[in-house]
């Protein structure tokens, strides 16, 4: 799942909604270290829960291991979890080996929801498609990456999932798995053969089908396969491509103001002396380092 910048107020409220008990913490933030934005967006976002008497722990991390570690060790009445800097390339749920089903309660009204939910805040590229359009549990907060420029991913991706949810029927119904075997071979030795035997071998294999009904069943299993590869070029293509950062070099900064201006936690006055402290204080960090 992921939330656009015009919807910042639902992700907050849900945050403050899950976190409203003042005697335990129940809010926990991953911080990535070697990220100055990170760091900065992290100051200025507890800053803003604790006036709304938030309770929070921020842990910082060090790498994707150190930071398997410490979800590892979260005690089971954090309800939510926020990633800063961090989560935004892997498959949230698999990494941290989540199974959504076992944090599934039922509210007073009788819905379902989730138990603890994690809040993904990082401008690194490409996103991974699992978090946006794969989970309910993640929640990714997106600078209008996945509007602009996802459309063909999005679609290509739930259109995978109705091709494996056809194939999971079909072996249901009792369709033997060696006629799919026997399918990729034919698939394997029709692009070995020259172009010159194609009509010559088709009209072959016609007079060798036993049946019309066989046939028509396995050339839709053949574009089924054709299309399923298609869709995972059109998914793997962004994975493939050189990381990167969002194209907002202040993306943090977008959504902590976004919740300043939404809630009137901050007037325009005090968002630009803090637009001028982070900014400040990352030319005189950059400075050090080129020393």
């Amino acid at each position: 799942m992921y939330y656009n910048v015009r919807h910042i107020a639902e992700p907050y409220e849900n945050i403050l909604r899950d976190s409203s008990n003042h005697s335990t913490c129940q809010l926990v933030i991953f911080v990535s270290c070697l990220s100055v934005d990170a760091l900065c967006a992290t100051k200025m976002l507890s800053q803003l829960l604790k006036k709304q008497l938030v309770q929070l722990q921020i842990v910082p991390v060090f790498g994707y291991s150190d930071l398997k570690g410490h979800y590892a060790k979260l005690d089971d009445n954090v309800n939510s979890v926020i990633l800063v800097g961090c989560g935004g390339g892997i498959d949230i749920e698999q990494f941290f080996e989540i199974e959504p089903d076992e944090h599934v309660i039922e509210t007073e009204q009788g819905s379902k929801k989730f138990k603890r939910r994690l809040y993904v805040f990082d401008t690194h590229r490409p996103w991974n498609l699992d978090n946006l359009f794969g989970s309910d549990m993640v929640n990714c907060l997106d600078d209008g990456t996945v509007e602009e420029e996802l459309e063909e991913e999005r679609k290509a991706y739930f259109r995978l999932l109705e091709l494996d949810d056809e194939q999971d029927a079909e072996s249901d119904e009792g369709e033997e798995p060696e006629n799919v075997e026997e399918d990729e071979d034919e698939d394997v030795n029709d692009t070995e053969k020259d172009e010159d035997d194609d009509e010559e071998e088709l009209v072959n294999r016609k007079r060798r089908a036993p049946d019309n009904d066989k046939t028509n069943e396995k050339q839709s299993r053949k574009q089924r396969r054709q299309e399923i590869r298609d869709l995972e070029r059109v998914i793997e293509g962004p994975l493939l491509s050189t990381p990167f950062h969002c194209k907002y070099t202040r993306f943090y900064l977008l959504w902590v103001n976004a919740i300043c201006i939404i809630y009137g936690l901050r007037s325009w006055g005090q968002i630009r002396w803090t637009l001028h402290i982070h900014n400040c204080t990352i030319d005189y960090i950059r400075y050090c380092r080129t020393r």
